[in-house]
C-alpha cells in the first residue's frame, strides 16, 4: 500500500537521544566498533558471505562501516546546525538574499515557512565581475563561449551536510572537472529540516533552490543555457523540483539537470518497512528508519507525500532541459530511479533522458 503521509513515530525519541544517554551510547558504540569491525573483516573474507558476491573485501567493509555510523546517528537522533558565517572560505562564500516575494508562487508560497537568506560555496572560485558592473568579467557576456556554471544541491535527507568543502569539496572538484574547462559550481547550503537551531520543513529547501537560481540569473546575469543544475539524494529532489517550477511559471530552464541517486518517490522512501524489505537493503547503507526520520521532519503530516514536488517519478512533465540520472545498481532507490527515467521518457520522448547504473555501487 502506498504511503501518503510520513510515519508519525519516525523521529528518534528513546533514552539514547537525551543527555547523558547519547554520550553513553556513543562511548559504548566506539568501544564496540573495533571488535565488530574485526569480526566483519574475517567474516567477509569469503566472497560468498559479502552483501554482494561481486564486491571486493574493502567495499564490503566500507559499506558496513557507513551503515554502522549512520545507525549510531539515527540512534542518538543527531542533528546538524547551520551558520551563515564564511569560516575559512573567504570570498568563496556568499550569502544570498531572497528574491521578491512574488517570485515564490504556488507550492513555494507558504503561510509560515518564508524565504530566508541562505549561504553557498563557490568551487573553485567565484566568477569575477567587471569593475563597477553587475555582469561578469571574461568579456562580461555569458552568451560568449565560456565554461558552464553548475548549481548543485547536496544530499543528506534534508537533515545533514552543508555543501562546504568538509563534506562536498571532493565531489565539487570532480563535477567541475567533468563539466569541462572553465566550469565552476555553486553549492547551496539550503536550510535543513533537521537544523537544531532553525528547523525548516517543506517548502523551505525548495524556496532556497529558487533563491539560488535567481541569484545566478538575475544578480550575476548568467544565462540559463549556461547553467547546469544538479543534486544527489534529497538534493536531486530539489534539482528536478526547481526545473518543474520554472516550467510551471514559464521561466527559462537550465541547460541540463544532473541527478545522482536522486530521491524521486517519497511514497516509497518514507516508508521504513518498504525500504527494509527491498531486495537491495543488504547492499545499501541507508536503513528504513533513517529515511523515514528524514521525511518525518521535512514533510510532517498531514502533508501528502505523493505530490509532484516530493514524488516527481509519479508526475512526469515535458521539459527541454536534458536530464541525466545515475544510480547505483545495489541501492534501494534503483527501481524508483528507473521508473523516473521511463516516466519522463513517455512524456518527452527518449531523447534527453539518460540513466547510468553500476551493479556494484551501493
Amino acid at each position: 500500500m502506498t504511503r501518503l503521509v510520513a510515519e508519525e513515530d519516525a523521529i528518534p525519541s528513546d533514552w539514547r537521544t537525551t543527555t547523558p544517554g547519547a554520550v553513553i551510547w556513543i562511548l559504548f558504540s566506539i568501544i564496540g566498533i573495533p571488535i565488530r569491525a574485526l569480526f566483519s573483516a574475517i567474516f567477509y573474507i569469503p566472497s560468498s558471505l559479502r552483501p554482494s558476491k561481486q564486491w571486493t573485501h574493502d567495499q564490503a567493509l566500507r559499506t558496513w562501516l557507513m551503515r554502522t555510523v549512520f545507525g549510531i546517528i539515527t540512534d542518538i537522533g543527531w542533528m546538524q546546525s547551520m551558520s551563515l558565517k564564511p569560516g575559512k572560505l573567504g570570498r568563496r562564500w556568499v550569502v544570498i538574499k531572497p528574491a521578491s516575494p512574488k517570485a515564490y508562487q504556488g507550492p513555494l508560497s507558504h503561510d509560515v515557512v518564508k524565504p530566508q537568506r541562505i549561504g553557498a560555496t563557490w568551487y573553485p572560485e567565484p566568477p569575477p565581475r567587471r569593475h563597477g558592473e553587475r555582469g561578469l568579467e571574461e568579456g562580461g557576456n555569458w552568451n560568449e563561449p565560456q565554461g558552464l556554471v553548475a548549481l548543485y544541491f547536496h544530499g543528506g535527507s534534508f537533515m545533514w551536510l552543508s555543501g562546504r568543502p568538509d563534506d562536498s569539496g571532493f565531489a565539487a572538484d570532480l563535477l567541475n572537472t567533468r563539466l569541462g574547462p572553465g566550469a565552476c559550481s555553486l553549492w547551496v547550503q539550503y536550510r535543513l529540516s533537521g537544523d537544531k537551531n532553525d528547523p525548516t520543513p517543506w517548502p523551505g529547501p525548495f524556496q532556497d533552490a529558487l533563491t539560488s537560481y535567481l541569484y545566478l540569473t538575475n544578480e550575476l546575469r548568467v544565462p540559463p543555457h549556461r547553467i547546469v543544475v544538479g543534486g544527489d539524494s534529497s538534493g536531486g529532489t530539489l534539482a528536478i523540483g526547481l526545473v518543474r517550477y520554472l516550467v510551471e511559471v514559464g521561466q527559462p530552464t537550465p541547460k541540463a539537470c544532473l541527478l545522482f541517486s536522486p530521491s524521486v518517490d517519497t511514497t516509497f522512501e518514507a516508508d521504513s518497512r518498504d525500504v527494509d524489505r527491498h531486495r537491495n537493503q543488504k547492499t545499501d547503507y541507508i536503513e528504513g528508519r533513517m529515511a523515514a526520520w528524514g521525511y518525518r521532519v521535512f514533510t510532517p503530516p498531514p502533508l501528502h507525500l505523493d505530490g509532484p514536488y516530493l514524488s516527481p517519478s509519479l508526475h512526469p512533465f515535458p521539459t527541454r532541459t536534458a536530464i541525466f540520472v545515475q544510480s547505483g545498481g545495489a541501492e534501494v532507490i534503483l527501481d524508483t530511479n528507473i521508473e523516473f527515467v521511463e516516466s519522463f521518457r513517455r512524456v518527452s520522448g527518449k531523447q534527453g533522458y539518460t540513466l547510468g547504473a553500476s551493479g556494484r555501487a551501493p
